[in-house]
């Protein structure tokens, strides 16, 4: 690896890492797993390293220590909420946050989740109030202030429900003609991974004194029209025979306002309409 100023640490090398690093080069960049399941599409970058590291054990982040040594470090935090366990404690990051303290950081972001805003019928955006009455919106925001205790520039993302190359939320269960879980009246707040890489680039770049951001492709969709419009192009494709059917039909859910947020970090999502979105991917 070569010797520039500033390093790039990456927690959570995983589906929006593989998207996210692309744009980093070519800066170094250390990618973290816990599990030895590297993605095999980052090996053409030169600068970036790929190394089995737990940020939850503080003898697996010895090596990272002697990675970074002196130089400045930006850090992405891309972990999913589940990798925390069912409650976020202090404890488990500790050994994390005693690595990095002796590190000069030159920026952090954090991805979290629109989840934090709950599930009523209301439109949200980054600054609408939180709802932790579940058990996940109350963990992510444990997870959230952790990060911010811990450094008080941290800025948070919060990503709607992601979507791409290799993952079409729903696809399986179309395909397999399962009953689809849940109502088929609430919203989907959908986010194209592609999309969802830029922002969290932008986020760390964005000279905007905001810290949180909300971000999605800006357009609401009712399930039954997003479970409806997969079956078609589905079926076209392979030939399935009866329409989705829902668990149950009510009404409800948030509606995911994030023109603010893509305004505050200076882009906007280059795939806003699912539709034609999906096309491409079924291509």
């Amino acid at each position: 690896m070569s010797c520039k100023e500033t390093l790039t640490v990456i927690i959570g090398n995983g589906y929006l890492s593989g998207f996210l690093i692309p744009l980093l080069t070519p800066s170094d960049v250390i990618a973290l797993n816990r599990a030895r399941s590297f993605n095999p599409g980052l090996k053409c970058f030169k600068t970036v390293e790929q190394i089995k590291c737990d940020v939850f054990s503080e003898s697996s982040l010895q090596r990272l220590a002697v990675m970074i040594g002196a130089r400045p470090v930006k850090i992405y935090c891309l972990l999913p909420p589940s990798s925390y366990g069912d409650q976020a404690k202090k404890i488990s990051l500790e050994p994390l946050f005693k690595t990095l303290s002796n590190v000069d950081i030159d920026g952090l972001v954090v991805t979290s989740s629109t989840a934090v805003y709950g599930d009523e019928e209301r439109e949200v955006s980054r600054s609408s109030t939180i709802d932790t009455r579940t058990r996940r919106a109350s963990s992510l925001l444990q997870i959230e202030q952790l990060w911010q205790s811990f450094y008080s520039e941290t800025r948070v993302v919060r990503l709607a429900g992601l979507y791409g190359p290799g993952r079409i939320i729903g696809r399986g269960a179309v395909q397999s003609q399962e009953h689809i879980r849940g109502s088929s009246s609430t919203w989907l707040n959908l986010l194209r991974i592609e999309d969802a890489a830029v922002a969290v680039h932008a986020a760390m770049l964005s000279k905007s004194p905001e810290k949180i951001f909300l971000i999605s492709d800006g357009n609401p969709v009712k399930r039954s029209d997003y479970y409806d419009y997969l079956y078609r192009l589905t079926s076209e494709s392979e030939n399935l025979g009866c329409g989705p059917v829902f668990e149950k039909s009510s009404t409800g859910g948030k509606r995911c306002n994030s023109l603010d947020s893509w305004q505050c970090i200076d882009c906007m999502p280059s795939f806003p309409d699912y539709k034609t979105s999906l096309d491409s991917l079924f291509k």
